[in-house]
């Protein structure tokens, strides 16, 4: 069962450990260490990680796990090196290059390190924290005026509503857009939690309240991509959780209602016809750049300085996931982003829908939300250029396959019907009760 209690032994010391790491991540903390190649606070990450890599090695269980996103990352990385030789401003690519490898490495140590589900599902819960507390600082900055300027790296952290200045929530990130999709991937996990079965009444508080601060911190980034993915992720989860039958459409369309009224006293951010003109001409450039550079790309992380020398306008992003990618890493590149991604929606809801625990099944589907919910906010914004937001989405991506090795139904004999990873009997014993 998801978050579920259990004896503390040494894995789920370490996993404490690493609770810390991901909220240190997330709140972009100055690292005590700065290595050329790994700063210090993934150096944790991935020595934490890697110190449940070799428990499971002492107990003989270290089999690689295959993933079925094998391929496609070795086309991503294909990409990624070929861009960087073939690209300007070298050294800012090779930084990119770095940085994707960092988190791979957090993915397959996800995939192959964690020995039981509780400490997968520790992990979650430090990511939902985390996004709540960051939400919760957002609301202080808007609500309470406290200062963010040591964080915001460009002017313009405000917006018109009503024909009002009114500041926009941004945390410890570079821009309330950022912010706004880092909460709303977040959102779905705090709603898959909220929803588990078997939660005692301050569990279930917990994640009511957590999944509130998410939905307050969304709203006052005042960043439309967020809302529309917010919006989108609720009437989806309404829909997954109202009772079958012929009304059940009812449900999904309150929760449509109740958003829209939610929004209604911000018409005028809706309507910013400035801000959209704006995104519209960033994406003609950008398609013009992709013109000139579909087969190589230019380079991880270079969008800003291409984009920057051919029009002289300063941009952090393309505002589309896609084309940023397209752009970046060619038509090759954006090919396997998508494999990898299709095909690690494909195993998470097959194996959500096979599932016969239902708190398995809701965390799983929880999982498939949040990266939905990023593919849906890249249709305007490009925020896994930012790195804390790129790990997030590889440390999900590997916790989200390590849940479906977990959840997958299991054969006559007791193992498991994916064929991925035999779970063998005394590592099971060595691992310690399960809940």
């Amino acid at each position: 069962m998801l978050w579920s209690r259990t004896d503390f032994d040494w894995e789920l010391v370490i996993v404490a450990v690493l609770l810390a790491v991901i909220g240190a991540d997330a709140f972009n903390i100055a690292p005590p260490v700065d290595l050329p190649y790994l700063n210090g606070v993934r150096l944790l990450l991935a020595v934490g990680l890697g110190a449940l890599a070799l428990r499971r090695w002492q107990l003989r269980d270290f089999a690689p796990v295959w993933t079925p996103l094998d391929v496609p990352v070795a086309l991503l990385l294909v990409a990624a090196l070929v861009s960087t030789a073939a690209g300007p401003f070298q050294n800012t690519a090779a930084g990119g290059v770095r940085q994707l490898l960092q988190s791979l490495v957090v993915f397959y140590l996800v995939v192959n390190a964690l020995l039981r589900p509780e400490s997968l599902k520790m992990l979650l819960t430090a990511v939902i924290l985390a996004g709540a507390a960051l939400a919760l600082w957002g609301a202080a900055q808007v609500l309470l005026g406290v200062d963010d300027a040591p964080y915001v790296d460009f002017a313009g952290n405000t917006t018109l509503i009503q024909g009002r200045e009114v500041r926009r929530a941004v945390a410890s990130f570079p821009s309330s857009n950022v912010l706004g999709g880092y909460l709303a991937v977040v959102l779905p996990l705090a709603l898959a939690w909220l929803a588990q079965p078997g939660l005692s009444r301050l569990e279930r508080a917990a994640a009511a309240l957590a999944a509130a601060v998410l939905l307050l911190g969304i709203l006052l980034t005042f960043a439309r991509g967020a809302w529309l993915t917010a919006v989108l992720v609720l009437v989806g989860a309404a829909w997954l959780l109202a009772p079958r039958g012929r009304a059940r459409w009812l449900v999904p369309a309150a929760v449509l209602v109740l958003a829209i009224l939610a929004l209604a006293p911000f018409y005028s951010r809706l309507l910013d016809l400035f801000s959209t003109g704006e995104r519209v001409t960033i994406w003609g450039n950008t398609l013009r750049i992709l013109a000139d550079e579909r087969f190589l790309g230019v380079g991880l992380r270079n969008f800003p300085d291409v984009y920057l020398e051919r029009y002289g306008d300063p941009r952090f992003n393309a505002h589309n996931l896609y084309l940023q990618i397209a752009v970046e890493l060619g038509f090759l590149g954006l090919l396997a982003f998508l494999a990898a991604a299709g095909l690690w929606l494909l195993r998470v809801v097959r194996t959500a829908q096979a599932a016969a625990d239902p708190g398995d099944r809701l965390l799983l589907l929880g999982l498939a939300g949040s990266v939905a919910a990023l593919l849906v906010h890249g249709t305007v914004e490009a925020v896994w250029a930012w790195e804390p937001f790129a790990e997030l989405v590889w440390l999900l991506l590997g916790l989200g396959l390590a849940a479906s090795l977990w959840a997958a139904p299991r054969d006559a004999s007791g193992g498991e019907a994916a064929p991925d990873r035999e779970r063998r009997p005394e590592v099971e014993r060595a691992a310690g009760p399960s809940g």
